[in-house]
This record gives C-alpha cells, structure tokens and sequence, in this order.
C-alpha cells in the first residue's frame, strides 16, 4: 500500500518541480512563466487563439470582404480586445501586452511574423530599422526577457 503524502512531502516536491522548472533554458525571446496566474493563462490563450485566427485568415484571404474573412477578423479582434482589456499578473502576461502593443505599431510583413512568433532576436537584430515607439516597447520586452531570466 502506498504512503499517503504530508504536507511536508507535498510542499518539498512542490519545490522540487519548481527548482527543475526554473532550470529549464529558456529561448532567446521567452519571458518565464512565473507562478502563471488563471489570469495571465487566459491570456496566453487568447495570444494562440488570436495567432490561429490570423494564419487562418491568411490562408482564406481574398479580398477582406467574404463572410469568412470578416469571421476571421472578428475572431481576432475579439482576442485582441481580451488582452488589452486584462490585467496581467505576471512578466509573461505583460510581455503578451507588449507583443500585441509592438505588432500594432510594426508595418511590414517580416515584423508581423515576428511579433506573431515573439521572435525577440529578430527585432534586435533591426533595431536600427525601428521607429522610437517601437524601441520604447522592445526595450520593455528585453527588460522582461532578463528579468525572467535572473
């Protein structure tokens, strides 16, 4: 029979996942989830379901105008909505805001697929190339980035 867990047991294994996941390398752009709260998982959701309503649209589009295409722009713009109306918890959910904030501000396709991506790397590898506000937000973003990885 197996030896039912304490509190002590729950919370050294608690730590011990933490210790692990804290561990883990983080890619270039990531911000670390840091004791992720429902909130800022709501909006690391509506990012997917927001990046999945775009790439669809970018497969269908033909000219902005068809029943499915106006399904798909209000798909996203209701996910969009979502992240600029919550309150983020975390330096993830906050980097969400800023990537959403930059991909707003951006104008060629490259740049688009990039913030679709939080792609950190590409935009500093431009940042000549960027106008003032968007260096103001790719500041913030490295800003996140290092204090995740601290």
């Amino acid at each position: 029979m197996a030896k039912p867990i304490n509190r002590r047991d729950l919370i050294a294994g608690t730590a011990a996942v933490g210790a692990a996941l804290a561990a883990l390398p983080l890619t270039h752009g990531a911000i670390a989830l840091q004791a992720v709260s429902r909130t800022d998982a709501a909006l690391e959701a509506a990012w997917q379901r927001r990046i999945e309503a775009l790439d669809a649209y970018d497969l269908v589009m033909v000219n902005g105008d068809t029943p499915e295409e106006e399904a798909l722009e209000d798909a996203w713009a209701r996910e969009e909505t979502l992240i600029t109306n919550t309150i983020a918890e975390t330096p993830h959910g906050l980097a969400i805001q800023l990537w959403l904030a930059l991909e707003g501000s951006v104008s060629n396709r490259v740049d688009h697929e990039a913030t679709k991506h939080r792609d950190l790397a590409h935009f500093e590898d431009n940042d000549s190339q960027l106008d003032w506000d968007e260096r103001i937000i790719l500041s913030a973003l490295r800003s996140l980035h290092r204090q995740s990885a601290a």
